[in-house]
């Protein structure tokens, strides 16, 4: 794993972590101390871990499923009116519709632009800027829902460079690897 990697990652988990806590807490479930251990899935040991639709909810942000014409666009966050929105056609696929919320939840918690969308346009492939906050989100959600690495022929994926870590996590939210 490079440095570069390393790091980001560590400052997803500073993140994340408290987030963890303080949804856990409110939960009606019984909440201890929130571990991350390094190689080991999952990368959260906790004896419960919220779900992206209770942190969602938490913190004010609402769901919507909506038609969506851009087929590039599976969902998009619009910081303006707290909500995700969510393809329709994902609306009966709660399990993706989990994945996509934790994806959009690290644009939340992550980055403060005003919209924020997981597709897979040129932009996401080749800016920089876009690519790394693309990537810190793929890691937030990661590390909340670790199943969506599962199968991947290397789950290593700590070592992917962001670029193909975005590549790879685009199609596994939507189930297509």
């Amino acid at each position: 794993m490079s440095k570069n990697n390393k790091k980001q990652i560590n400052n997803v988990k500073k993140i994340l972590a408290p987030i963890i806590r303080r949804v856990g807490r409110h939960s009606k479930s019984q909440h201890e101390e929130l571990t991350f251990i390094e190689g080991t899935t999952p990368y959260i040991i906790d004896k419960y871990c919220p779900t992206p639709f209770e942190i969602a909810d938490y913190y004010g942000l609402k769901i919507k499923y909506i038609k969506i014409t851009d087929t590039d666009i599976i969902s998009y966050l619009k910081r303006e009116v707290s909500t995700i929105f969510i393809s329709d056609k994902y609306e009966n696929n709660k399990y993706i519709s989990k994945k996509i919320v934790a994806h959009e939840l690290g644009h939340f918690f992550m980055d403060k632009d005003p919209l924020s969308a997981l597709n897979n346009d040129e932009l996401n492939k080749y800016l920089p800027e876009e690519i790394e906050k693309e990537y810190n989100a793929n890691i937030f959600a990661i590390l909340l829902m670790p199943q969506i690495m599962e199968g991947m022929e290397n789950s290593n994926w700590q070592k992917y460079s962001p670029k193909i870590l975005n590549q790879r996590v685009y199609k596994k939210i939507i189930d297509i690897i």
